[in-house]
């Protein structure tokens, strides 16, 4: 008699994603066909029909990256690392960033790089190019790291960091940071090496945060929504609202009235509100879950491979996309301050969907190699 196998972690994951993509569709359909009414359009499906081409490239993108050997991205590691950095120098030259997208404070968002008849952000690909040359190079230490060469480490982390964050995007550079760091942590720096670079990072944050209005008003509304409702506070009582009107089970998808014109950038940055109004908390619930079970896979197949680098690797995406989705989580809920992180595979973004199925390829190989070799 043979023991009857359960479903592969492989195919737990795959299945997953693709349920998240697919939740996706539906409520970049939900958040965009509103440009109807809100702004006139008459291409309402247009950003829909977008976001749909992107999600079948993003899986085929999948698909073939779950091919792909992991000795190619030790060799690419550091190649994809430059790249990505080289990227985040392109968009902050004026004839390559798109131009009339500007924050709260009037400072030009030098975010987004044109790249013909589409734009992207450099910083999405920047987030995996860290991950894969932090991973390589942990691995290399093997637990026998110095303080020097910690220091060399966190020099590399530092520059994506400073270029995303003179963009201006101080949110995704701090967590370009922490992912950099975790990365480190589980690759096994000692503690005391971080307690020696802890005051000097927590003084280097307070004195980027009091020098600039902008984030301190986030803060403040962040600590005191109801102090300033029609400004400062204003996303997050919008966030608030939808949330309330959804109760348990939802009012029904395309039935949400605060994606109209009451909630700014429902179809990013607050995309989880409009979850809650449409779908109600119980289906919330059940996407945070999977964001949950994703990381949880992730870390089963970490534990699960043979080398250091695969098992950083598939740690490292595991953390990368559901911290990216907790934080999210986070500012609807008014847990922390307005961040504009989106919600990976939801939140509208075709080139940010297209990176983040294809580190779940990456991640479809580690599970397959972790369970060929147990």
């Amino acid at each position: 008699m043979t023991k009857k196998k359960g479903i592969s972690i492989h195919d737990l994951l795959f299945w997953l994603i693709i349920f998240l993509t697919i939740f996706g569709l539906l409520m970049s359909l939900s958040t965009t066909a509103t440009s109807y009414f809100t702004i006139g359009s008459v291409l309402p499906f247009r950003e829909f029909t977008k976001q749909a081409l992107f999600a079948f490239i993003g899986i085929l993108l999948m698909i073939f990256m779950s091919r792909i050997p992991m000795r190619f991205w030790k060799k690419m590691a550091l190649p994809f690392f430059l790249l990505s950095c080289f990227l985040l120098v392109v968009v902050l030259i004026p004839p390559f960033y798109v131009e009339g997208i500007y924050n709260e404070a009037g400072e030009a968002a030098r975010r987004w790089l044109r790249a013909g008849f589409f734009s992207f952000q450099p910083s999405e690909l920047a987030k995996l190019g860290l991950i894969l040359m932090v991973s390589y190079i942990m691995s290399l230490f093997k637990g026998r790291m110095k303080l020097g060469d910690f220091f060399k480490i966190l020099l590399w982390i530092l520059v994506p960091v400073f270029l995303i964050y003179v963009a201006p995007d101080f949110s995704t550079a701090a967590f370009l940071l922490f992912l950099g760091m975790l990365a480190m942590a589980i690759g096994g720096t000692p503690v005391k090496y971080f307690v020696l670079t802890l005051v000097p990072v927590l003084i280097g944050g307070l004195v980027v945060l009091s020098r600039s209005d902008r984030l301190m008003g986030r803060i403040i509304s962040y600590q005191n929504v109801f102090q300033d409702p029609a400004n400062s506070g204003y996303q997050v009582l919008q966030s608030f609202i939808a949330i309330a009107r959804g109760g348990w089970f939802g009012q029904g998808l395309n039935r949400g009235s605060q994606k109209f014109y009451s909630l700014p950038e429902a179809q990013t940055d607050f995309v989880f509100a409009v979850i809650c109004e449409e779908f109600g908390l119980l289906v919330s619930f059940f996407v945070i879950f999977a964001f949950c079970m994703l990381l949880f896979l992730a870390l089963k197949v970490s534990i699960k491979s043979k080398d250091s680098f695969s098992s950083i690797l598939s740690a490292m995406i595991g953390f990368h996309l559901f911290l990216q989705a907790m934080l999210h989580i986070a500012v609807t809920l008014g847990i922390a301050p307005p961040t504009g992180i989106p919600l990976p595979f939801i939140s509208i973004g075709g080139t940010a969907l297209v990176v983040y199925l294809a580190e779940v390829g990456i991640l479809l190989r580690l599970a397959k190699k972790a369970e060929a070799n147990p």
